[in-house]
Order: structure tokens, then C-alpha cells, then sequence
């Protein structure tokens, strides 16, 4: 059972840490090259706002996984967790979001699910493993 409540927790800290790296490099490739016109369906910004959101997200998503690991502050995982979840199924599902093509679908379909599973895999960190 430990060894499963670890896989989980690894799972939650790996696939936030990507998509904070991926989220975060996106931030800072616009805002580097003084681009303004940036633009992501999914999400609520566009422009100037949108590089300073995901500058932050891909912070706070930083010092989540950063504080789990540390153990200092775990549960900040389980709310940027739940967070970039929302943020995902919000814009890709609720708002009237485009897809170019099935194959398009398929990968926003695997990425969100992927998105949800972190944030319930994070969730393992209040279950504590018997001696």
C-alpha cells in the first residue's frame, strides 16, 4: 500500500511539474521576446495579462512540487493541482473552445483526464501509510 500511495504522489508531482515547465516556458518565451499578442483559447487572458498569468501559474506550480517534496507545505500541490484541473476542463470543455480535428480532441481528451488524475492522485498525501 505504501508503495501505491508513493506511485500516486510521484504521478501528481510529475505531471504538475511538466505542465508547469511547459506553461512556464510559454510565459517566459513571450514575455522575453516582448510579445503581446498571445492568445490561448483555453484560457480566460489574452495578451500581456495572459504571459503574466502563466508566468505565475508556472510559479506556483513551481513551489507546489518544491514544498511537497520538502515536505513543508504539501498541500499546496493539491490545490494548484485542483486549480490547473479546472483550468484545463473549464476551457476546454465549458467555454466554446474549437477543436481543429479528431486528433486534436483525442490529445486535449488524454491531457485533461491526465489533469484530473494528478489533482486525485495528490489527494494520497492526506491518506497516511500504516506502520
Amino acid at each position: 500500500m505504501k508503495f501505491l500511495r508513493l506511485l500516486l504522489i510521484a504521478y501528481a508531482n510529475l505531471y504538475h511539474f511538466a505542465v508547469t515547465i511547459l506553461l512556464g516556458g510559454i510565459g517566459f518565451v513571450s514575455w522575453s521576446s516582448g510579445t503581446t499578442n498571445v492568445k490561448l483559447d483555453m484560457l480566460p487572458w489574452t495578451g500581456e495579462e495572459l504571459v503574466a498569468w502563466l508566468l505565475r501559474i508556472s510559479a506556483i506550480g513551481a513551489v507546489a512540487c518544491l514544498l511537497h517534496i520538502t515536505g513543508k507545505f504539501p498541500y499546496l500541490l493539491v490545490l494548484s493541482s485542483f486549480a490547473l484541473a479546472f483550468l484545463m476542463v473549464r476551457g476546454f470543455f465549458w467555454l466554446p473552445y474549437q477543436f481543429s480535428d479528431l486528433t486534436q480532441f483525442y490529445w486535449v481528451i488524454g491531457l485533461s483526464v491526465g489533469a484530473v488524475g494528478a489533482f486525485l492522485s495528490s489527494l494520497a498525501i492526506f491518506r497516511k501509510p500504516k506502520a
